[in-house]
Formats: structure tokens, sequence, C-alpha cells
């Protein structure tokens, strides 16, 4: 029946606790359920059809088999959060229970339940969960179906199809089919109705009214079809619930029973059965609702055997109960004793529009009956007698549209595509009926329908043309909207399919060829051997390959090329035998070889190592073919959460990488310059690095568990303060960028099922510290192979959002990162940062040689545990980690002995071992300030100049081992030294000197160094000096290269000289240092550059590279349209340097640009 609404209820109603409802849905106002009475409605007696007259048919083609309703079985959720996708309690039913139920359940592990729709006082409330919304399309039936159960005798529990015209605003309700009381098992029923006039949308709900017990659904279904009849489902119609004399959902008037055997029932397992009843018998169903505002004509159905009837006769009925509570029936014909068994019975009736009736009931009846009669798979369908308009679109059109407007994610709208069309024939049918809809509506081609063809053709098995759809749409929509996931997906997936395909047919001809190689000469037979095995790598065919690799080998010259031997041992270390891997690998130990697969089998023979077991005798020959000091694999080192967003000089010495900074380009740098690339292909991923001068290169790649999500470079540009305060700076701006790479988890957060963040490295030999900015995300660290390394479980930062997660690293080593999402939003990556870690060192003699007693005495117990220390660290690095507590009684020692001995002047030995100590256990603040004490005490005792000079020799020491942050440290403590030193040009020309030194090991740490003399200098009062002072080191840092401090000099100059100061040399060093290679990035920044030529044209004249300058800044003015500024700066070379080549050819890019200069170019050249 449809309801009409006569009122609205309000909104603010309380929602349940157990979900939120969606802002999307808030726009959707509260449905009304009450039954009203169509407006000048009469009595009227429902009339019965003849059987043998003709019906207007009941389909208008061939129905497809289709689900479209999302999460049908309600088995997708977040379990934890006890929150069913797809599905929400109806918010304005706040009175009424919900709860996603895994403990009653007809199939799978859930079930939705209502509970609690009457109140204690037996006051009825209405309950119900609600589901997605879908377009409802003119012409098309609609049906719902699923499977009820209800615990309690009263209430009412049903299906509901919900009308909304195209303002959502509510229609009315449809609500044709069998109202189910308790107690029941499970039971099907159904609803089915045309979209009424004006409806543009419609929804399913599953509704239990005035039930004080529990009512449950499960395994619902909305289907599409074109049929004029619809079938409502009689609960228990096939007798298949129920045993002895009780059939599940009827009533019996009479003694019936439930008969099975082999040949009794007319189909399934159980059949009712009525023996040898005088009088009238009658088994009744439970009741439907009807539809008062139409025509509508049942059609009533039953399978009857009379064949061991002796006498009497049987007959269909339907009850009918009026609003008034009278009841009335129209029966069909009587059916005689007939011997040829299982027989179709039907009752045709039509309802008329006006008919005081509020429900009906099947009726099974039996009349004097002598002998058995069996009854079996009673239906119900429903049509209207009013006419049916035509469907406006096809109904495979209808279909394609219902499934591409909710949009969820990739793996779960594929899934949802198996659920709605499980037979691939309706696929194809559903693609031809949209394919020729689109020749007939061009207009509808859109990018909408494009990828939903492409979706269509995947599932079709037509995986070229889903490609050729797809491919173009991959940038069609934001990297946010979720139709840019889908296409991914779906053309991965059908690019997979292909590849599979293609794969499949090449082993094919591979082990043809192969069978071939024996009757080929040796030299053809090496060819072709090494050939199929280099397919069958490509194929990732391990064994194949390891095997064809070895009979290369087998074969071939005695001088084998290394290649052949590296590969078979790749090969079989990705078969996963590391045994034979490792033994092929040995041999590479001294080889030289200089393409760079030594370093490479140095790697794998690493990933060897990591991979065997525990204790394996295997490895311990690791030392011996890596020369190394610990084991490859790694170990987690705790959380720092007091660093904070502030890492330059605690982290990213050797390596560091800002994800997606420049959205979505990374910001790298580094003594060793980080480099990207593609997983999949190898090749380079373009990001702007600030390593100068690295003469290696740390490889890294980025992924996620999902083969069709790359991972996604993010930048939010409005993070709330918390984040902000936490956010690392960019790192020449010095603004905070909110950026990281993440897994695109936010499309299904909250599940567990990732997809998890990933990141390769090729680690190279030695010990390195990872250190992770991130939120407290489990880490895993993985060898190539698969094997868990190192774990860190998920942490809750305190009051903080994000910390460092730290492992350390023993190399050679390929690792993967994999950052765990969890249950939470998604999972992300803000910073990586990688150091060599030089372990704890003794004093060196140079640091006490010629320094009084005091300074080169430390406590002898504190000497011994320290020594034991830094042995164990050389020898054995594994076993060092294991013994890190032992440094806390050393430093304890330590500041003992610097208290105790503070009368007898500095310690300087002392210090350098609580440098050390501090620094191995993490106390970064601690370390500095014991390294400050050291210097300090060495200055004291032994100058400042020599103590300069031993602080620079250790600092070199450090980084011709990498220990890049260690040397850093050293370093500050020099130019701290220096700048207060005396006299002010030598401590000067020495800092300048380190910033030269160190831009080509960490440009960051160089420029902050020459912030320090820069400011320093400024200072000065001799204000001469100090601008001379500054264009001469300026001048010096610019030859070195070293563009961004030599700006930072030049305009310090302006700045306390005003332009005066600078001669033309200066001011033309100053603008082309925001050019390569002299600037930041590999990129010019065009608006300063262009800035500073022009103050260099309009305040200089007739210098050194003028008309170079000049050309040069014709061509930036030229590259960005601006050119009245283009014609000054022409003027000016035509009139200073109008011989120079330069001159002409800026002549003629303005002349092919179409710029002219003006009558009068003299102008005012003065500065800006």
């Amino acid at each position: 029946m449809r309801h009409w609404p006569i009122i609205v209820l309000s909104l603010t109603l309380a929602a349940p606790a157990l979900a939120q409802v969606p802002e999307t849905w808030r726009e959707w106002p509260p449905d009304v359920f009450e039954k009203i009475k169509p407006v000048g409605s009469r009595k009227s007696a429902p009339v019965r059809r003849d059987q043998g007259r003709g019906s207007a048919p009941t389909t208008r083609e061939t129905p497809f088999e289709v689900n479209i309703a999302l999460n049908p079985s309600f088995e997708e959720g977040l379990p934890q959060r006890q929150q069913v996708h797809d599905w929400l309690p109806a918010p304005w039913f706040p009175d009424a229970q919900y709860s996603w139920d895994a403990d009653v359940k007809r199939t799978g592990k859930r079930s939705l339940r209502v509970g609690g729709s009457a109140k204690p006082d037996g006051t009825a409330t209405m309950g119900g969960w609600t589901g997605s919304v879908y377009t409802a399309f003119p012409g098309l039936r609609y049906t719902l179906a699923g499977w009820v159960c209800a615990s309690a005798p009263e209430g009412r529990t049903h299906l509901i199809l919900a009308w909304y015209d195209r303002h959502k605003r509510f229609l009315c309700n449809t609500d044709n089919g069998f109202v189910v009381h308790g107690p029941s098992e499970w039971l099907r029923v159904s609803t089915s109705d045309f979209p009424p006039e004006d409806a543009a949308f419609v929804r399913a709900y599953f509704r239990s009214d005035g039930n004080p017990g529990s009512a449950w659904v499960d395994d619902v279904e909305l289907a599409l079809s074109a049929e004029v009849a619809g079938q409502l489902a009689v609960p228990n119609g096939s007798f298949e619930a129920g045993a002895g004399a009780t059939a599940a959902a009827w009533s019996a008037e009479a003694r019936f029973s439930l008969v099975t055997g082999k040949d009794k029932p007319h189909a399934g397992e159980q059949c009712v059965a009525l023996q040898d009843q005088p009088g009238q018998a009658a088994l009744v169903s439970l009741p439907f609702a009807l539809d008062g505002t139409h025509v509508a004509a049942y059609r009533f159905s039953a399978w009857v055997n009379t064949r061991q009837m002796r006498s009497g006769s049987v007959q269909l009925a339907i009850r009918w109960t009026g609003r008034a509570g009278d009841v009335t029936e129209t029966a069909g014909d009587s059916v005689s004793p007939d011997e040829s068994g299982w027989a179709e019975k039907t009752l045709e009736v039509e309802v008329p529009r006006a008919a005081e009736l509020r429900q009906g009931q099947l009726v099974l009846r039996g009349m004097d009956v002598t002998g058995t009669v069996l009854f079996d798979d009673v239906s119900l369908s429903v049509r209207l007698a009013d006419p049916i308009p035509a469907p406006k679109v096809p109904l495979g059109v209808a279909i394609a549209r219902c499934y591409a407007e909710h949009l969820v994610p990739p793996h779960r709208l594929r899934g949802h595509f198996e659920t709605m069309l499980p037979r691939q024939e309706d696929a194809k049918r559903v693609l031809g009926e949209v394919e020729s809809y689109c020749q007939t509506h061009p207009e509808t081609m859109d990018n909408e329908t494009k990828w939903t063809l492409g979706v269509l053709r995947y599932h079709a098995g037509q995986y070229q043309a889903a490609v050729d759809a797809l491919f173009p749409l991959r940038h069609a929509y934001a990297t946010t909207n979720m139709r840019n996931d889908l296409i991914w997906h779906y053309a991965h997936w059908a690019h997979s399919e292909l590849v599979e395909a293609e794969a499949t047919e090449r082993r094919k001809r591979l082990a043809q060829q192969a069978r071939v190689l024996p009757s080929l000469a040796p030299d053809a037979r090496l060819r072709e051997t090494l050939a199929l095995a280099d397919d069958y790598r490509f194929l990732e065919g391990w064994d194949e390959a390891a095997r064809l690799y070895g009979d290369a080998l087998a074969f071939a010259p005695t001088t084998t090329p290394p290649r052949m031997q590296f590969h078979r041992a790749e090969c079989l270390y990705r078969a996963g035998k590391v045994r034979e891997a490792l033994q092929g690998l040995r041999s590479f130990v001294g080889l030289k070889e200089t393409s760079g697969l030594q370093e490479r089998a140095r790697r794998l023979m690493g990933d060897c190592y990591a991979d065997l077991p525990p204790g394996d005798l295997a490895a311990a020959d690791f030392g011996q073919h890596l020369q190394v000091q610990a084991l490859p694999g790694a170990v987690f080192a705790g959380d720092d959460t007091r660093t904070g967003p502030h890492w330059r000089g605690r982290y990213g010495g050797y390596a560091w990488v800002l994800c997606a900074m420049i959205s979505p380009v990374d910001i790298v740098g580094g003594l060793c310059e980080p480099v990207r690339y593609d997983g999949g292909t190898g090749e380079e991923i373009p990001g702007w690095s600030l390593s100068r001068g690295a003469k290696s290169r740390l490889r890294y790649a980025v992924r996620t568990t999902d083969p069709a999500e790359p991972g996604r470079g993010h930048l939010n540009k409005r993070p709330d303060a918390e984040t902000l305060r936490e956010v690392l700076h960019h790192p020449v701006s010095g603004e905070p960028v909110s950026s990281s790479w993440d897994d695109r988890g936010e499309t299904h957060p909250y599940d567990s099922n990732g997809p998890d963040l990933c990141v390769e490295l090729a680690v190279p030999a030695g010990t390195y510290r990872l250190a992770l900015y991130m939120q407290g995300h489990e880490v895993r660290l993985m060898s190539a192979g698969g094997t868990v390394l190192a774990q860190a479980p998920r942490v809750d930062f305190g009051g903080k959002r994000h910390g460092y997660r730290r492992f350390v690293v023993f190399g050679p080593l390929d690792v993967t990162v994999q950052i765990v999402k969890g249950e939470s939003e998604c999972a992300k990556l803000r910073a990586l940062f990688l150091d060599r870690l030089g372990g704890p060192r003794l004093p060196p003699e140079a640091l006490t040689a010629a320094l009084p007693a005091p300074a080169v005495l430390s406590p002898p117990a504190a000497d011994k545990t320290f020594g034991e220390l830094v042995g164990l660290w050389q020898t054995d690095r594994r076993g060092y980690r294991a013994e890190l507590e032992r440094w806390g009684d050393v430093t304890a020692q330590l500041q003992d002995s610097v208290v105790a001995g503070q009368q007898a002047g500095p310690a300087v030995r002392t210090y350098w071992m609580l440098w050390q100590a501090h620094a191995e256990r993490g106390e970064a603040d601690k370390a500095a300030a014991a390294l400050s004490a050291m210097a300090d005490g060495l200055a004291d005792n032994a100058g400042t100049d020599r103590a300069l000079a031993r602080l620079d020799v250790f600092a070199e020491t450090y980084l011709l081992e990498h220990d890049v942050l260690a040397a850093e440290a050293l370093q500050t403590e020099g130019v701290r030294l220096a700048l207060a030193a005396s006299d002010g040009r030598t401590a000067v020309d020495r800092v300048a000197g380190s910033v030269e030194r160190f831009w080509t090991v960490d440009a960051l740490y160089a420029q902050a160094v020459a912030v320090k003399v820069v400011d320093h200098v400024a200072g000065w009062q001799d204000q001469e000096a100090a601008l001379r002072t500054l264009r001469e080191i300026g001048q010096r840092w610019f030859r070195a290269s070293a563009g961004p401090p030599a700006r930072y000099a030049l305009e310090t100059a302006r700045r306390l000289g005003g332009q005066g100061c600078l001669a033309a040399e200066d001011q033309l060093r100053l603008a082309q240092t925001y050019e390569p290679p002299w600037g930041w990035f590999d990129a010019i920044e065009p608006d300063p550059a262009v800035r500073e030529y022009l103050v260099l044209m309009r305040n200089y004249r007739a210098f050194t590279g003028q008309a170079e300058a000049g050309l040069r800044l014709v061509k930036l003015l030229m590259s960005k349209s601006q050119a009245g500024a283009t014609a000054e700066v022409l003027a000016v070379l035509k009139r200073d340097c109008s011989d120079s080549p330069a001159t002409r050819e800026a002549e003629q890019i303005v002349s092919a640009l179409g710029a002219s200069a003006p009558a009068d170019a003299g102008g005012n050249h003065g500065a800006d």
C-alpha cells in the first residue's frame, strides 16, 4: 500500500548513539508511515477474475537477476565502532534500539536489529533502518525483498519503499508486502511498486513498529525490472520452515501437517498435507497490506496434488479484513480429485481503488476431504490495473545509473557489482543497452557515463575496451574525488587482466622454445638460454629463470659474465631459495666490477642474511663477505616526542626527505642525495633536491599495499592550530607546511583494511638510524623477501600528535617500511631521516695533547666501561644495542667526576666522554652541553687557535665516515669559539671557509652558519669594514657556488649601506643567486631574479657582462610577458653596448615576439 503524509516530523530529534548521521543525509526529511484513508473512498468488494480469461502480460522484457542494494547482507562495516556501511538507524525514531547484530543472523556474520519499538506502557512507537537513496525511474518496477524474523507476537515487522520528489521531499511509502509477527523463524518478505507521479528518488526501509521485543533483517535485495507484475514474497510459501503439525508463518484452522519425502513435495524438502478432514479446513498465511490508492490485481497461486484425495474438494481463497474489522473472502473454483498429480492453481482478484480494506490473507482450504491433499510453493503477485507509463530509459541504463550514483571505495564497488549482477551475461546485456542508448543519445556521453562504461566493460570481460575507456579519464577528476580512485583501480584491474593474459601466452611460447634448446649448437644454445632466462625473469617466473641461468652457467665460458651469476642468485632469492642464492652471491666478494652490480649484489646478500632464521649457521660468515660488524637487519630504537618539528641538527645528516612538501614533489637533501623512483618501472621521479655535490644516491620508492593505489602526496592548506604547531617547516622559506605521503585510506577509514603506506629504501653497508616523523601508527620494517625485521607497535604520543619513530638498520639491505593504517583514518608519513651512526669513540690523542693534567683525567671505572662499550660497538653492533643501558652508569660516573674536579679546571677528556655517552643515550640537549663544555675547556687550556684547529680535524674525521651530525656539532662549537675571538676578520675568514666546506655536505647547515657570521659582521662598529667584509665573503661564497649564503651576505650589505655600497659585480652576483647552479633548487626563481636584474640595469652602466646580463633579463621578461620593461632594458643595451652579440640576440628575441621599444627609451634608470 502507499501511505501519503499529512505531517512532517522535526529533524531535531536526537539520533541513536549507534552512528552519526552523515551531513548529506540531513537534507532528507523524516518519513511518515501512517496509513490514511483516501479522499472520497467507499467500501467496495474485491472482484474475482475468471482464470480462463486473458490477463495483462506480466513482463515487458526478459528480467535481469539484479540487486542494486549496497551491502545487502550487512557484512561490511566497522565492528569496533558498531557502524555498518550504507545503512543507518532512522534518526527520526530515537526511541527504538538499534544494533549491528553479530549474534542473530541468517547468513554471514551480521544482521540488523531493531528492538524496543513499544514502550513499557504498551504505547507503540516506530523503529527502522534506512538504506541508501537511488534514482526512481518512471515505468520501472522496484522490488525490495529480504529475510526478517521477530521475537515478540506484538508489532508489525515489514519492508517499505519510501519515495521522494526531485527536491528530496517525502511523497509516500509503498507497503504492500506481508507483515511478520513473532516469534518467528527467518521469513522472506518483499514489497514492490512503480514510482508514483513526481517521484525522483527511492529508499529502502526495514521497519518494526510496536514491537516490545526485537526484529532482525538480513540478505535484502532491491531489484529493478520492467515487469508489469511484482512478486510479493509469501513468508514460508514453500513450507520449508517448521516441523510436525506447524508450518512457520501459517495458522491452521484444522489439522494440517508437514510431510517430507523424495516424491512428496513439489519442490524442496517439505510440503503441507491435509488428511481425512470432514467439513472445512483452512491454512491461513500472515497478512499482507493492501494498496488503497490504485486498482490492484492480485494473482494467488499454489501447487496442489489431489492424486491421493478420494473425495471432497480444495479451494484457494483470499480473506479480506476491512478497516472496521469485518472479514470477507474471495474464493476460487473448487478442485476435485485428479490423478495427474501436482498442478498449479491460481486465483486472480482485482481490488477496487476505493475499497475499505486493510489487509488480506491467503487461504488454502479443504472441504470434506477424505484421503490426502498436498499443497506447496505458494506465491502472490500484484499488478496495477491502471496503465503503466513506458520506461523513459532502458532497464540496463537504469541499473547502470543506480550502480554509478553511489561512490564507495573501489574494492567495495567491485564487490557490489558482483552482488548486483552475479551473472556475466547480465553484465553484458546492461553494457549493450548502455552503449546503444549512448549512440542514440550522444548528449549523455559525459565523463560519468564514460567511466561507468569502462567499469561495465571490465565486468563484461572486455578488458582492452575498459582500458581504452578509463585511461583517458585518469586525470578527469580531482585527486580527492572518489571517482578518481574508481577510475585508477578499474583501469589497473583491467590492465592487469591483459598483462596476465599476455604473460600466459608468452609462457606457453617460452616453454615451446625451451624444448628445442638441446638441439642447438653451443653458442646458439647459450645465447637462447640466456634470452629465455631473461624473459622468465621479466615474467617473474623465478624458478624457471633460475634453472635456465644455472644451465647457462654450466656450459658458459670459463670467464662467466657476472650478470649471469647475479641474476641467477636474484631469481633464487625471489623464489624463496635463500641459501642457494647466498651461495651464488659469495663469488662477488672482492669482485672488481664498476657497473654498480657489485653494490646490488652486496645488498641482495644482505637481504639473504636478513631472511635466514635466527641462529642459522649459514649466517655465521656475514662479516667475512660483507665486511660489516652486524648481521643485516633492523631493531626498533624507541620514539622521540621531545624534538618536535625542529629536526635540524638532530636528524637527517646522511639523507632526509620532506614528504610532498611541494605537493606532490618531495624536498630532499643530505650528504647522500635521496632519489625517488617508480617501484614498478624503475624510472626516476624528479624532486627538489638541496644536496650539493653528493657522491652517492639513496634510492627510495613510495607505494601502498594496494597495487592500484600508488600513494598520494597530500598538502593540507588549512591545518588546525594543533597540527600547525607540529608540522615541519619549509627548509628555505621557513614557513610551516602541513604535507605528507598517505595511503589514500581515507576512502574507507577506520576499517583495518589498509592500504598501508610503504617506503622502499636501499640502505648501504653500515649502521644507520632511520627516523620517521609521523603519528603513532604501527610500523614494520621488512626485508625484500617480506621478513619482518623490526616492529614498532601503535602508540599514543600523549599530548602530541607526531613524533619520531626510530629504528637502527644494519646494512647493506633493501628494506621496506610499512606504515600500518590500522583503525585510523589513513596512514601518513611527514618526513624520513637517515643518519650514519659512527658509534662511541675513545677520546683521540690529539684532544688532550699538551694539556695540563686535570684536563686529561677521567674516572677509571667510567674509562673501563666506556672502553668495553666502544669495543663492543666495533665488533658486535647488535650486541652493543643490547648493552645501551650501561651508558647510564657511565654518564653518572662522569658527571660525578666533573662536579668533584671543578676546582682543578676543565676536564676536557671527561667532557668528550660525557658528550659521547649522552649522544648514545639519545639525550641531545645534554650531549650538546657536554660538547660545549669540552670546547671551552680546550680553548682555555690550549688557546683558541689550537682548539679551533683540533675541532676542525675532529669534524673532518667524522665527515670522512659520513657521521654528518657529529661533524656539524663539532663545527658549531668551532664557529662559536671563532666568532667570540678578538681577531674579528681572521675568525670570519675561518668561519667563511667552513661554510664553503659544508655547502657540499649539508647546504642548510652551511646556510645557518653563514647567517651567523653575516649577522656577526653586521654588528661591527666599523661599518666600512663590515660592508667590505660582507662583499668579500659574498663574492667568495658565490665563487664556491654557495649562492644562498652569498645572497644573504650581499643583501645584508645593501641593507646596511644602501644600493650604492654594492659594485656592479656584486649586484650581478646577487641577481645570479636566484638562478641555477647558485640557487637553492635546479630551477630559476623568476620574480626575485627579474627584480635584481632590473636593479642592476637601472643603476649601473658599462660594467663587465652588462650585455649578457641584459640578454638574460630580456629572456626572463619576455617569458613573463612584460613588454614595457623589456623595451626599457633593450634601450639600455642599445645605448651602452650596441655592438655586443648579446644585444643583437636580445633585439632578435624582442622582434620575434612582437615587442618594440618606445620612441623615448631613455627614461629614468634610477633605483626602484
